[in-house]
């Protein structure tokens, strides 16, 4: 299913009208696992390319699972919807790693500060290199996303992109 919506004089694809969602969250629960299981509540910023980045320390318990494993679970949604409400969200898979490269991380952390503002002063790629902040940028990789939206999809209720998975 693809269907095409004419909005505003353009034509906007069902996965255009996904990343304009996931542009509007900020929050995702992470799960990981490596002989157990944990989730947790992060921040995260998206770019045009369906990548997800969070900003987490490498001492948290999930940060731990992830240099065990690099596979992950992901869940978005507007936690104001009503029950009444035509429900909408997004559950993720795919591949999580931390960002080592320079170029990468510097980049990561221009976007991740545009998205999240405040903390500018301290989330920075000089605190990063001084070891001034614990934290670290962690990209995740989709290999699949579903798209739930019960106005989009009145009758499936769901679309699911699969993505080829780029290291």
């Amino acid at each position: 299913m693809q269907e095409e919506l004419h909005t505003q004089g353009s034509l906007k694809s069902n996965k255009d009208m996904l990343l304009e969602y996931l542009k509007t969250q900020k929050l995702m629960s992470l799960a990981v696992y490596n002989q157990k299981l944990w989730i947790a509540t992060v921040y995260y910023y998206i770019d045009d390319d369906f990548n997800f980045y969070i900003f987490t320390s490498p001492q948290t318990k999930h940060a731990k699972l992830i240099g065990k494993s690099n596979e992950v679970v992901c869940n978005i949604y507007d936690s104001h919807q009503k029950i009444t409400d035509n429900k909408i969200g997004v559950q993720v898979s795919g591949k999580i790693a931390q960002i080592k490269s320079i170029k990468a991380l510097k980049y990561a952390l221009t976007m991740w500060n545009r998205v999240n503002p405040g903390l500018e002063s301290s989330i920075n790629y000089k605190n990063i290199v001084n070891k001034t902040i614990s934290g670290r940028i962690y990209k995740i990789t989709p290999q699949m996303i579903q798209f739930f939206n019960e106005k989009l999809y009145p009758e499936d209720e769901f679309e699911i992109f699969h993505f080829n998975l780029v290291t």
